[in-house]
C-alpha cells in the first residue's frame, strides 16, 4: 500500500469558483489520484472518520461536509450548531468532535448522528483538537492559550451535561494554541503544542508536568514527529520549517537554531499551514498560504518535488493509507454514519405496566427523541426505547408516593360528596 496526500485550500463555493479544492495525491508519484469540489475549508478542519469517510467543515458556514472515497460528492451535508474551529475523529471512527468558535466543544456518535454531549471548554475559539492513539483522552487547544485534557469515559458517561471537568489543564502559552500533536504510547504518552508565542511545548500525560519548551525565532502554526519521535518538525508564519532533534545534546534557543542551518527547510514564501511525515521517516510534506504543497528529504532539507494544482491557499494537508475504493461508485458504502444532529437527544421515563408476566422492578420504558421534536408530542418520532430497571429502594419509595397520592384522591373524592350534600341546605 502507498500514501496520499489529502489537502484542502480555500476557494469558492461560488459557481464561478467551483475549482478542485480538496485533492487527493500519490505521495510517491506526485500524481493526481482524485479532486472534490464543492469544498472551502480553514485551518485544521480536515479529519478522516473511519477508513472511508473524510469530514470537513466549511469555511463561509456552519455546514459539514462528509465525503466517501467511492464518490466525488459529498456523501452527507449537515447542519452544525455553529461555525467550526476545528474538528477531529477518534481513531477507531465511533465518535466525532468539534470545536466551535465560542468555545464550545460537541461530541457525535457517527453510526446514529446523535450529538452526545456539548460543553463550554473555552472561553474563546477553539483552535485545535487533537485524540491520544488509543481515544482514551481528547486534547483541545483554543484562541485563550490554554490546553485541556479531557477524559473521553468521563465525559461520555457523566450524567450531569452542564459540568465537564478536564483531566488537566496547562496554561503555560502566553498566546494562541495554533495546533496540538499526540505521539505514540496513549494515555501514557506525549503531547506537542505551538503556539504563535514562538514556542513548541512537550508535555507528559501520566505526570500532567512540562517536559520541555523549545523556542523558535517566529510564531509556530503547525508541527508534526516522525513515527520514532526523534524529530520534531515545526512550521513558521515566516515560511520556514524548523526541525529539531529532540534527543540532541544542544538546548534548543534562538541562538542554537542559527547555529544550525541544516534544520531548517526554506522554500514556501508564506506561513506554513499543515505537515505531515512518511511512514518511513524520510519525506515530509508541507502545505502553505502560498498554495503550493512541497515534498522535502527530511536528511539534505532539500525539496523533492512542488505541487501547485490548488488555486488558493492550503489550509490543511494529512497524509493516509490509499483507499482500493477510490472513487469506485459501483461498490456499496458499508461503514455505518448518519447525518450528524444539531440537537441532543432527550431521555423521559414512562411508567408502564407488564401486569404479572415480568419481574415487578422492570417499571419503566425509557424514550429518547431529538430536543428539538420533543413538543411535538409525535411518538413516531421517537430515536430509541429501552426498559430500564429502577433500583429496589426507589421502586418501594415509588410504591409509597403512588399510595399516598391514592389516598389523597380518596379523600378529595370524599370531600367531594359532602359538598354536594352540603349545597341545598346552603340554598335554603
Amino acid at each position: 500500500m502507498s500514501q496520499i496526500i489529502i489537502s484542502c485550500s480555500k476557494s469558492g463555493l461560488k459557481p464561478e469558483k467551483n475549482t478542485e479544492c480538496l485533492q487527493l495525491q500519490d505521495l510517491k508519484t506526485g500524481s493526481l489520484l482524485a479532486s472534490f469540489k464543492n469544498n472551502s475549508s480553514d485551518s485544521r478542519c480536515i479529519t478522516l472518520v473511519g477508513s472511508e469517510f473524510i469530514a470537513i467543515p466549511q469555511s463561509d458556514s456552519s455546514t459539514l461536509h462528509i465525503w466517501s472515497w467511492k464518490k466525488s460528492q459529498p456523501h452527507i451535508k449537515c447542519t452544525m450548531p455553529e461555525k467550526a474551529g476545528s474538528i477531529i475523529s477518534s481513531i477507531d471512527g465511533q465518535y466525532c468532535v468539534m470545536g466551535g468558535i465560542s468555545g464550545t466543544i460537541y461530541v457525535w456518535q457517527v453510526a446514529t448522528g446523535h450529538l452526545l454531549k456539548s460543553w463550554e471548554g473555552h472561553y474563546k475559539k477553539v483552535t485545535c483538537l487533537s485524540f491520544t492513539e488509543d481515544d482514551s483522552f481528547l486534547v483541545s487547544g483554543g484562541e485563550d492559550a490554554t490546553i485541556h485534557v479531557w477524559n473521553i469515559s468521563s465525559i461520555l458517561h457523566s450524567f450531569d451535561s452542564s459540568v465537564v471537568k478536564p483531566y488537566s489543564t496547562w496554561s503555560d502559552h502566553s498566546l494562541s494554541i495554533t495546533s496540538l500533536y499526540c505521539g505514540f504510547g496513549g494515555m501514557n504518552g506525549r503531547i506537542v503544542s505551538t503556539s504563535k508565542d514562538r514556542t513548541c511545548k512537550i508535555w507528559d500525560i501520566p505526570s500532567k508536568t512540562l517536559l520541555a519548551t523549545l523556542v523558535f525565532p517566529t510564531g509556530i502554526e503547525c508541527c508534526c514527529m516522525d513515527n520514532a519521535e526523534r524529530f520534531l518538525f515545526a512550521g513558521g508564519i515566516d515560511g520556514k520549517i524548523y526541525g529539531v532533534h529532540l534527543f540532541a545534546s544542544y538546548s534548543i534557543t534562538d541562538a542554537a537554531l542559527k547555529e544550525s542551518p541544516q534544520t531548517l527547510y526554506t522554500g514556501h514564501t508564506q506561513p506554513i499551514t499543515s505537515l505531515g511525515v512518511s511512514w518511513d521517516g524520510m519525506t515530509l510534506v508541507s502545505g502553505s498560504l502560498d498554495g503550493s504543497i512541497k515534498l522535502w528529504d527530511t536528511l539534505s532539507c532539500q525539496v523533492l518535488k512542488t505541487f501547485t494544482n490548488h488555486k488558493g491557499p492550503i489550509t490543511s494537508l494529512l497524509l493516509a493509507w490509499k483507499p482500493s475504493d477510490l472513487l469506485q461508485s459501483d461498490k456499496k458504502i458499508t461503514a455505518p454514519i448518519q447525518t450528524f444532529k444539531k440537537f441532543s437527544p432527550t431521555e423521559v421515563l414512562l411508567p408502564i405496566n407488564f401486569g404479572n408476566h415480568a419481574p415487578s422492578s422492570f417499571q419503566h420504558l425509557s424514550f429518547s427523541w431529538d430536543s428539538n421534536e420533543r413538543n411535538s408530542g409525535d411518538l413516531r418520532l421517537i430515536k430509541k426505547a429501552r426498559i430500564i430497571q429502577v433500583p429496589e429502594q426507589v421502586e418501594k419509595d415509588l410504591v409509597e408516593s403512588q399510595k399516598a397520592i391514592k389516598k389523597l384522591e380518596d379523600e378529595n373524592q370524599r370531600w367531594k360528596v359532602v359538598a354536594n350534600q352540603l349545597k341545598p341546605t346552603n340554598q335554603k
